[in-house]
C-alpha cells in the first residue's frame, strides 16, 4: 500500500485525498510481446494479452482508472474475455476494480480479500479509515488457498500466504516464463507496510519473504508490489531488512516496553537513508513492526 498519512480514504477519495507519490507519468515495461508491467497508478500492474483474452494483475487507485484503462485496451483493443486479479485487498491495488469491471473485466482474488473489501477498515498506523468497497467491486471469484488461470495456453498459479501484509495476500506465478508477482508481499526500495489492523505481523512478513523462496527457482523474475521488476536477490533484501528489524526490537519487547516508548527511542531511524524512500519512514514502520507485541 503507498498511501499518505493522515487522510480518511473510500472506494473514492475525495480530490484532496489522492497519494502525491500517484499523480506522477503512468509508466510501461515491457516484459514480453505479450506481457506489460505498469507503475505509477499505485502497485505495480501486470497484464498478459493476446488478440481476444486479457489476464490483469491489481487495478491501482480510483483516479487513474480512466488513464489505466485506455492504456491497458490499447494492448488488445478487441479483447472479450477480461480477468482482473487482485493480489490483496488495499485500495491501491484494488481501487480501480469498479472501474474495470464497468469494462468488462471479471475480478478475482482471495476469499478473505472479498470480505475485507467489504468492511470498514481502521488503518491506525497509517491514520486512516477504508470505508467498505461497493459488492459489485469485489471479487466474484473467490478462492480460499489455491486457483490456476491460464494466459493463453500458461498456467498461472494463484497461491495464497498466510497472514503477514495482510490476511488477504496471494501470488500470481507464470509458471512456463518463471515470472512471480508478489504484490506487497515484497517491495522493492522502500520499507514493506505490516497491516496489523487485517492480520500483518513483522514475523507473519519475515515467514512470507522466506516462503516467497519457494515459488521458482534462482532464475525467477520478479514483479513486486511496487519498485522495479528484478530477480530472487529482493527477497533475500527484504529478508535481511526484516531480520534486523526483529532484532532490535525484540529486545525491547522482552523489557515489556510500550509503542509509544519505542517510538521515542527511534531505533529503526538510520536505517531511513536506504529504506526511508518509498511511502514509509521508520516512524510509522516501527509502529507497524513493533505492534505484534502489543496487545
Amino acid at each position: 500500500m503507498g498511501l499518505a498519512t493522515g487522510v480518511g480514504m473510500s472506494a473514492e477519495p475525495a480530490p484532496a485525498s489522492k497519494p502525491v507519490m500517484f499523480s506522477g507519468k503512468i509508466e510501461s515495461v515491457r516484459m514480453a510481446d505479450d506481457l506489460v508491467v505498469f507503475a505509477g497508478a499505485g502497485g505495480n500492474v501486470a497484464v498478459w494479452f493476446d488478440a481476444g483474452r486479457m489476464l490483469m494483475i491489481d487495478a491501482g487507485i480510483p483516479h487513474r482508472s480512466a488513464e489505466l484503462i485506455g492504456l491497458v485496451t490499447k494492448l488488445a483493443p478487441d479483447a472479450k474475455s477480461k480477468t482482473l486479479f487482485n493480489t490483496h485487498w488495499h485500495f491501491d491495488h484494488t481501487g480501480g476494480n469498479a472501474a474495470f469491471v464497468a469494462a468488462g473485466f471479471t475480478t478475482v482474488g482471495t476469499a478473505a480479500c472479498r470480505q475485507r473489501l467489504g468492511e470498514t477498515i481502521n488503518l491506525a498506523d497509517l491514520g486512516m479509515t477504508v470505508e467498505p468497497t461497493p459488492e459489485t467491486a469485489r471479487p466474484v471469484v473467490a478462492f480460499e488457498e489455491k486457483l490456476t488461470l491460464f494466459a493463453g495456453a500458461e498456467p498461472v498459479r494463484l497461491i495464497k500466504f498466510p497472514a503477514s501484509h495482510t490476511d488477504t495476500d496471494a501470488v500470481a506465478y507464470f509458471e512456463k516464463r518463471n515470472l512471480l508477482h508478489t504484490g506487497d508481499l515484497l517491495v522493492s526500495g522502500g520499507y514493506p507496510v505490516i497491516d496489523r489492523a487485517t492480520g500483518g505481523s513483522l514475523d507473519g512478513m519475515i515467514a512470507a519473504t522466506k516462503l516467497l523462496r519457494t515459488v521458482g527457482d534462482e532464475k525467477t523474475t520478479i514483479i513486486p508490489g511496487h519498485g522495479p521488476v528484478g530477480d530472487r536477490a529482493m527477497i533475500q533484501t527484504q529478508l535481511d531488512l526484516l531480520n534486523l528489524v526483529r532484532d532490535r526490537l525484540a529486545p525491547l519487547a522482552e523489557k515489556k516496553m510500550t509503542l509509544d516508548e519505542v517510538s521515542k527511542l527511534a531505533p529503526l531511524a538510520d536505517l531511513d537513508d536506504k529504506w526511508g524512500r518509498g511511502f514509509l519512514r521508520s516512524p510509522v514502520f516501527t509502529r507497524m513492526a513493533y505492534g505484534q507485541w502489543v496487545k
